[in-house]
C-alpha cells in the first residue's frame, strides 16, 4: 500500500510518457480502474502489465488519504496536470503526478517516478524500461501465437440477390477479450505477424475442413505478403486440410503499409494461381489503396464503411462511393461495402447495384461457424 504523505509543487506531465524520466505510466477508465500500464509494474507489487488492469487507481493509496487524490481528480479542466505527490511506501519513497482526460468521467494518465532516483541520464533509463516491457510484451504475444491462445468469430458478407451469406470474414480474438488492434500492431512492427497470420490460416483451414460447407476471407497483413515464402507456407497449410482452395480468401488489411509491391504482386499471384480468391481491404481509407490497386491483382474490393454511414446527408460521400463503384466494375472486381448498419444503407446499396455488404444490419461477429453453410456449399464458389 502506498501513502500519499505530502503534495509537492506542481509540475507538467510529458505528452509522451515513454520519454519521460518515470518508471510507470497508468492510464484509467471511466470506473477509475487501471486500462493500460506500462513500465516498472512491479512498483505496484503485480507480476505483469495485465494483473494492473482492473485494478481501481484508489489502491494505490490507503484509505486517509484517498480523499485528497481524488480531489485531484475531481478539480480542474480536461487536461489539466495535478501533483506531483510524494508517495511512500514498502521503505520507498515516490512522486506521483498526472492529467485528467476528462474530469467528466475522471480518466486520467499518471505517472510513477522514484523520488530518490539519482540517474545520470534519466530519459536513457526510462528507454531500458520501456524496451523490457516491450520484449515482455512480445514473448506473451509469442507464447500466444504457439500455443494458438486465441479463438475464431465469423461475420458474414451478406449477398443482397441471394439473401443470405457469401462468405465470412475471420475475426481474430484473444482471451482477454479486448480489442485485439493493439496485439496485431504489435506483432506487425516485430515481425511476429507471418506467424499470426499462418497460425490464423491454419485454424481457419481446419474449420472448413470440419464443416466442408463454409467459406471464409482470412485478414493477411500487408507486412505477411512481402514475407519470402509465406505463399509457400500458406500453401502448404490449405493442403493439409484438403480443403478446396476458393473456400479460403485472402483478404489484405492496411492495417500496415506493404513497402515492396513488386514482391506482394508476386504473392498474390501466387496464391490466385493457387485458387485463393484476393480482396483488398478497407479501400479509401489510406493514401495508398489506388497505389495497390494499380500493382495488385484483386478480385474484390472493401470499401471502407466510412463513405456508406456519410453517403446518405453527405453528398462529397456519396459522389465518391459511386464513383468507387464504378471503378470496381470497370476493373472487372466486385465491391463489397462495409458498415450496413440501417435499412437506409441498405437501400443504399440497392441504388447502387452492389450486391454484397458487412455489417450489423446483416449480422454481428459470431463464434459460431455453423450458420453459414447454406449459400457457402461446395456448388455456390465462383
Amino acid at each position: 500500500m502506498f501513502t500519499v504523505a505530502a503534495a509537492l509543487f506542481p509540475s507538467t506531465l510529458p505528452d509522451d510518457p515513454r520519454w519521460a524520466a518515470a518508471d510507470l505510466f497508468v492510464e484509467t477508465d471511466p470506473q477509475g480502474k487501471i486500462a493500460h500500464a506500462e513500465g516498472a509494474i512491479e512498483l505496484l507489487g503485480l507480476s505483469s502489465p495485465d494483473d494492473a488492469l482492473g485494478v481501481p487507481v484508489m489502491a494505490l493509496v490507503d484509505a486517509d488519504n484517498a480523499a485528497r487524490l481524488s480531489s485531484a481528480l475531481d478539480e480542474g479542466a480536461d487536461g489539466a496536470r495535478f501533483g506531483p505527490f510524494l508517495i511512500q511506501g514498502d521503505g520507498r519513497d515516490f512522486i506521483l503526478s498526472g492529467r485528467r482526460s476528462n474530469p467528466a468521467n475522471r480518466a486520467a494518465t499518471f505517472a510513477l517516478t522514484r523520488a530518490a532516483r539519482r540517474a545520470a541520464d534519466p530519459r536513457r533509463e526510462a528507454d531500458v524500461i520501456w524496451a523490457r516491457l516491450r520484449q515482455a510484451r512480445l514473448d506473451v504475444l509469442a507464447a500466444k501465437i504457439a500455443d494458438r491462445q486465441f479463438r475464431l468469430a465469423a461475420q458474414p458478407i451478406w449477398s443482397l440477390s441471394q439473401n443470405d451469406a457469401h462468405h465470412a470474414e475471420i475475426l481474430v480474438r484473444f482471451d482477454d477479450g479486448k480489442s485485439p488492434a493493439a496485439l496485431i500492431h504489435l506483432a506487425e512492427e516485430s515481425g511476429l505477424i507471418v506467424d499470426l497470420d499462418l497460425a490464423v490460416v491454419d485454424a481457419c483451414a481446419r474449420a472448413i475442413a470440419a464443416t466442408r460447407e463454409c467459406r471464409f476471407a482470412v485478414n493477411i497483413s500487408g507486412r505477411s505478403v512481402t514475407s519470402a515464402g509465406f505463399a509457400e507456407r500458406f500453401a502448404a497449410l490449405v493442403r493439409a486440410q484438403g480443403i478446396d482452395p476458393r473456400q479460403l480468401i485472402v483478404e489484405i488489411t492496411e492495417s500496415a503499409e506493404i513497402i515492396d509491391l513488386d514482391a506482394a504482386a508476386q504473392v498474390i499471384r501466387a496464391l490466385r494461381a493457387a485458387g485463393h480468391s484476393i480482396c483488398l481491404d478497407d479501400f479509401g481509407a489510406g493514401a495508398a489503396s489506388f497505389h495497390y490497386l494499380r500493382a495488385l491483382e484483386v478480385d474484390f474490393i472493401k470499401i471502407d464503411g466510412a463513405y456508406l454511414r456519410d453517403c446518405l446527408d453527405r453528398p462529397r460521400e456519396a459522389a465518391i462511393l459511386k464513383a468507387m463503384v464504378g471503378l470496381c466494375r470497370g476493373l472487372g472486381v466486385v465491391p463489397i461495402v462495409e458498415m450496413v448498419e440501417t435499412p437506409e444503407h441498405v437501400g443504399a446499396m440497392r441504388g447502387l447495384e452492389v450486391d454484397l455488404g458487412q455489417g450489423y444490419h446483416f449480422c454481428r461477429p459470431q463464434m459460431r461457424f455453423d450458420g453459414f453453410g447454406r449459400a457457402l456449399d461446395a456448388g455456390a464458389l465462383r
